[in-house]
């Protein structure tokens, strides 16, 4: 019944982020059956990552919007004087209406936010969102995954049917659909922002794909790269000499094709 509900919701038009959603808990709770929630403990945390998102589009499509596609590494101040520092070839939005809209982002790509106290803050993205007080958190969501890493503060993370609570220190990161169980972060700052690359059971398809985005080149690959797991950190000034270093970790074999061409086999 949620699920058709969501489906079928669309955000009254000239109403403000906070107003349609509780007009949405107000439909289902008078559209709904009530189901104890120790039997049902999943379902609300899906609703509400699905109202958030859809309450987002409606924001991004029918709003003005501020828009920054981040060729490099570039860093933002927000209207509320939050920062957000933006990695290469990500995509973040805002509304305009900043306050109207209650300080409601999109993300498609990674972004490293440090969040002035104030109302919830919060990050929609295509696998989950965040939400937040006043923090210092990273966001990695594109395609493939989408991991979230709380560096001070506390942040709240819904993806699949799962809420997962953050303190400093922790990540999760989405695993079939669903968030994982939380883990322990050693890094005081992500390592993009200093240019080096660090992961933990990240996907050796992710790891890749940093290292295109990052040197501007394509990597031809064998299909299975997303059944392996990296798990480390390594520094790198060009394309081939990160190859190098995951092809001795992975045992495979890397090539030049053309400048701007790199292959890896088995």
């Amino acid at each position: 019944m949620i699920d058709e509900l969501l489906t079928n919701w669309k955000v009254p038009q000239q109403c403000t982020e906070d107003e349609a959603w509780q007009k949405l808990q107000q439909r289902i709770a008078t559209q709904t059956k009530v189901v104890p929630l120790w039997k049902r403990p999943l379902s609300w945390a899906a609703a509400a990552a699905v109202a958030l998102l859809l309450v987002a589009t409606f924001v991004f499509s029918e709003g003005s919007y501020e828009e920054l596609k981040a060729d490099a590494p570039q860093r933002v101040v927000l209207p509320d004087g939050s920062m957000a520092h933006v990695n290469e070839g990500a995509l973040l939005r805002w509304s305009s209406d900043w306050q109207r809209n209650a300080r409601l982002l999109e993300l498609d790509g990674e972004a490293f936010f440090q969040v002035n106290k104030g109302e919830k803050f919060r990050v929609a993205t295509a696998h989950g969102a965040v939400e937040v007080l006043g923090t210092r958190f990273n966001v990695y969501a594109d395609d493939e995954d989408f991991r979230v890493d709380c560096f001070e503060g506390k942040v709240k993370v819904t993806g699949g049917e799962l809420s997962v609570e953050l303190t400093a220190g922790q990540a999760v990161k989405l695993r079939n659909g669903q968030l994982g169980d939380r883990f322990a972060i050693a890094q005081v700052q992500p390592s993009w922002l200093m240019g080096d690359f660090n992961y933990t059971n990240a996907s050796l398809e992710r790891v890749l794909r940093d290292i295109e985005q990052r040197f501007d080149v394509n990597i031809v690959r064998p299909d299975d790269t997303r059944n392996e797991e990296f798990s480390g950190s390594f520094e790198a000034s060009s394309a081939a000499e990160s190859l190098e270093l995951i092809a001795l970790a992975f045992g495979l074999q890397y090539s030049r094709i053309d400048d701007a061409t790199f292959a890896l086999e088995r």
